[in-house]
């Protein structure tokens, strides 16, 4: 199943997350993204919309966006694209990886660009992680690429996500690791959001 069709709203299971759908939503995660990225993290990210102080890529458009948000708007945001077709410039590191451990393209998916909003903790990273999870397995996904900087990767090993040892030098970002989950099909379990 496409990953637009998967990733689609269960207000139900995940109340908080929501899918980006026109271009003003993305646009608010294009400035989370800059904040971030760009003036907190002095990251020379360029983005290929003329809007100013909003970060948005290629990848955005051919790529789903998923974001949380609570009562004052948007708390975190993370892209999730698919292996093969994305426009996403680290598909062939991400190419790599899955074939490098016998992963199968067709059911692997990325995660980008995880961001939160100055003003919040991040915590809804962790609802972000899981709805994917659920929605993309219930779907026929089966494995995740992404990549991470290191002080980040006991934070994605709590979901199962494991290092592959693969590095990539990003000119922007840095020295960033190449993490995979393998869900054996199953979604997430129900576990504390500590």
């Amino acid at each position: 199943m496409p990953l637009r069709d998967a990733l689609v709203e269960h207000a139900d299971r995940f109340p908080l997350v929501g899918v980006v759908r026109d271009y003003p939503v993305l646009r608010r995660i294009g400035e989370i993204r800059h904040r971030q990225y760009v003036e907190r993290q002095g990251k020379a990210y360029g983005s290929m919309v003329l809007d100013r102080q909003c970060l948005i890529e290629p990848s955005d458009f051919t790529s789903v966006n998923i974001y949380a948000r609570d009562a004052r708007g948007i708390t975190c945001a993370m892209r999730v694209g698919e292996v093969l077709g994305d426009r996403n410039p680290y598909s062939p590191l991400f190419e790599k990886a899955a074939r490098r451990f016998g992963l199968s393209v067709e059911t692997t998916l990325t995660c980008t660009r995880l961001v939160r909003a100055p003003r919040h903790s991040g915590r809804h990273a962790v609802h972000l992680i899981r709805f994917v999870r659920w929605q993309t397995v219930h779907a026929g996904w089966r494995y995740c690429i992404m990549q991470t900087a290191e002080k980040l990767v006991p934070f994605f090993r709590k979901f199962g996500f494991t290092e592959t040892g693969i590095w990539a030098d990003d000119p922007a970002a840095g020295r960033l690791q190449v993490l995979v989950l393998d869900t054996n099909m199953r979604p997430t379990q129900e576990e504390s959001d500590a």
